[in-house]
């Protein structure tokens, strides 16, 4: 029985997230993390103990970005004294991932076993939701075959196709007019949703130490 909260908005989210989570706080007391998104890198914060006691000013201040996903761990597998296990989890490819789960994976074991032996992919905890975030991964760097991800290349390719350019943005997108098609004619589309309900009843914000 975990909390977790997920915000994208036009302004930083990061005490949005801090409040969310005070709000859930009876979903879990063991661990908290707040993670935020801002251009083209994370950012993260986790570790054991109430909301109230894990962050302080100096790691909201840590945390820019206008898209973010906050978590409040009540543990029911792995270990409960590891602040390893803090959530969110993050990997690096494909094009970085960061998951806040709650749940149980009854087959975990045997996942973990065969993400070693096809994807030669380490988990570093005994939490479960590693090993579910590593098969999620797996699984978007498999359904990503053909898609053509070197910005340098195509921003090198655009200013020659336009004269006078001076500046060249990158976005991935699945081909086509409607961003659900795929970018392969052959691929059916993958679709990945989620929902987050906030209501915000006034600020609470983190002590400094």
């Amino acid at each position: 029985m975990c909390g977790i909260v997920g915000v994208a908005g036009f302004s930083p989210v990061n005490q949005l997230l801090y409040d969310s989570l005070l709000l859930l706080q009876h979903r879990g007391q063991d661990a908290a993390g707040i993670a935020t998104a801002h251009g083209s890198a994370f950012s993260m914060f986790k570790g054991n103990g109430l909301v109230r006691d894990v962050f302080r000013t100096r790691n909201m201040r840590s945390l820019p970005g206008n898209m973010g996903i906050g978590h409040v761990r009540y543990p029911t597998a792995g270990s409960a004294a590891s602040s390893e296990e803090a959530q969110p989890f993050y990997v690096n490819a494909p094009y970085g991932l960061v998951l806040a789960h709650n749940g149980n994976l009854t087959n975990s074991e045997r996942l973990k076993a065969e993400l070693f032996k096809n994807d030669r992919r380490h988990i570093n905890t005994s939490s479960d939701s590693e090993v579910l975030l590593n098969v999620l991964a797996h699984e978007l760097q498999s359904s990503a075959s053909g898609y053509n991800l070197d910005c340098t290349r195509a921003g090198n390719r655009a200013s020659e196709e336009s004269p006078g350019s001076t500046e060249t943005r990158c976005r991935i997108t699945s081909g086509g007019g409607d961003p659900r098609e795929s970018a392969t004619e052959n691929r059916p589309p993958a679709r990945f949703a989620g929902t987050a309900r906030v209501k915000r009843w006034g600020k609470s914000p983190p002590r400094d130490r």
